[in-house]
């Protein structure tokens, strides 16, 4: 048979088998397979072309063009490596009823002259294009066979010493450790790690920041604009009793662009200082209303918003302005009462209308002079007398995120409802080790981890009662809320940690140098 008596189109492929009398099985040994090519290869290669043949009188000229010489080089391919015919001979019977249904299916599709044909080839194209956008994403995910896997992680995950066997519920109270577990056996860090597959790849998969709206890139910083080597910043007069600078002072090495940088409330120190802080030419503020529009009034603004000069995040900030401060965890939490607050600023009526709702449906304990139910300023130290065990300083903003951390929610409310006003409201609870139900700056989710916080707003107080009593009772959803700490998922929040006090003062100092310092 000459390769021109073959039957042209798909339905050749159904009468390959007419094609030699060599056995579809067991293969022909190999000394045989030049033969086999040789006799072959011209006929498969001549199907395959016909084949795209009657596919390209159904796409656009241009398509057309392209699939063409596409099929050409396949053409050539098969010609000069004909050798694979006989493993094609051997997969026919399973490819037969594959290419049956394909001849079904496109003498089912209207041609191309109508308009249903043009939109149905149109919604093929299209889901072609996507599926090509979507490969390198998801090849990307693969590119550790370990990164996903819960052989990974470890099978046991420590939580504040050896819970050893004990139950999750007890007269006690909730046991964090025994929930832990029981959430790593049904729930584990792989699965939890695939689910945030798209977080991790963009935080994690380089050393610069992605870009976002609410959060500057610290390491986009310009080292060939420093125009000072050393910058020495003057803390205004009374700053020693003003704790945020005053907790700053001393001296840092910057060795991201290799300047050195001192902070300093004594004139002394500060002789000939580049810029003073707060009152003068370096303006800090940390409220929601941010930096004073008149910019003439100062040459580096240091603010909570992405606008500043310098941005200025509250993770960690009792952590950095605190010395010697160490944050204590309790194991087991209050399943009696689930909900926390401390609030002692009664004047903003839009969140004390909210706190009365959610607090009328749901046991809670209100410390701080707002909506108080706890008799007193010193509740919290008779209530949990262990937070002024020797490891914790007695400072009172210690104190309570001590006993923050024996309930499972608190209730967190901003001053204001800004994007990019996120304090310590949002963030101090997960230093704590609880859940915050957060009401307040609409851009949260540029902040906190995945699965580590309740958007409030997304609930009416009624809905929020039933979440919290859902969660109360159910250790494997409530510790999910925990698995971006347990599965090394934070999020934005190494971002926002980059910003944080820690950074500041070599940041501040790095601005002071672009401008050339003598701020006066």
């Amino acid at each position: 048979m000459s390769p021109e008596s073959i039957p042209l189109g798909l339905s050749s492929l159904r009468s390959l088998s007419a094609l030699s009398a060599t056995p579809l099985w067991p293969p022909p040994p190999v000394a045989e397979w030049p033969r086999a090519a040789a006799e072959h290869g011209p006929r498969i290669a001549a199907a395959a072309v016909e084949v795209a043949d009657r596919l390209l009188s159904t796409v656009p000229p241009l398509l057309t063009q392209a699939l063409t010489s596409a099929a050409g080089g396949v053409h050539r391919f098969l010609q000069r490596y004909s050798v694979y015919v006989t493993v094609a001979n051997a997969a026919r019977p399973v490819l037969r009823p594959v290419v049956d249904k394909v001849q079904e299916v496109l003498d089912k599709i209207p041609p191309m002259t109508t308009l249903p044909g043009r939109l149905i080839w149109l919604a093929l194209l299209l889901l072609l294009a996507l599926l090509a956008a979507a490969l390198p994403s998801f090849a990307s995910t693969l590119h550790d066979p370990t990164y996903y896997s819960a052989a990974s992680f470890p099978r046991r995950i420590p939580v504040l010493g050896d819970g050893g066997s004990a139950p999750v519920f007890s007269d006690a109270g909730f046991n964090v450790e025994a929930a832990a577990k029981m959430w790593e056996a049904k729930v584990g860090c792989a699965r939890f790690r695939w689910k945030h597959r798209g977080v991790l790849r963009k935080y994690s998969y380089s050393a610069a920041f992605p870009r976002s709206p609410s959060l500057q890139d610290p390491s986009h910083v310009q080292c060939s604009g420093m125009q000072l080597r050393h910058v020495t910043i003057l803390l205004p007069p009374g700053a020693e009793s003003w704790m945020w600078p005053h907790k700053l002072e001393g001296f840092y090495h910057c060795p991201r662009c290799g300047i050195t940088c001192q902070l300093s409330w004594s004139p002394l120190m500060a002789l000939h200082a580049d810029a003073t802080l707060h009152a003068l030419r370096a303006y800090l503020n940390l409220e929601s209303w941010g930096l004073p529009r008149n910019k003439r009034l100062f040459d580096v603004g240091v603010s909570v918003y992405p606008g500043s000069d310098v941005q200025l995040t509250y993770s960690g900030v009792h952590h950095t302005l605190e010395a010697g401060r160490r944050q204590f965890f309790s194991k087991i939490k209050r399943q009696d009462v689930p909900v926390f607050r401390a609030s002692s600023h009664c004047q903003y009526e839009w969140r004390q209308g909210l706190v009365e709702d959610v607090f009328a449906l749901v046991p809670h304990h209100s410390f701080g002079h707002c909506n108080n139910n706890m008799n007193g300023s010193d509740a919290e130290l008779q209530l949990y007398p262990e937070c002024t065990h020797p490891m914790v300083s007695v400072l009172k903003q210690e104190i309570t995120a001590c006993a923050m951390s024996h309930y499972k929610f608190i209730l967190s409310t901003e001053n204001t409802r800004l994007n990019g006003y996120v304090t310590e409201k949002a963030l101090e609870p997960l230093e704590a080790g609880t859940v915050p139900i957060y009401y307040g700056a609409p851009d949260i989710r540029n902040y906190m981890p995945p699965d580590s916080f309740i958007d409030g707003t997304k609930y009416t107080a009624a809905q929020l009662a039933t979440l919290i009593t859902a969660l109360n009772n159910d250790p494997v959803k409530y510790m999910n809320y925990f698995a971006w700490r347990m599965c090394g998922v934070p999020g934005p929040l190494a971002h926002v940690t980059a910003l944080n006090f820690d950074t500041f003062p070599c940041r501040l100092c790095e601005a002071v140098s672009a401008k050339g310092g003598r701020m006066f």
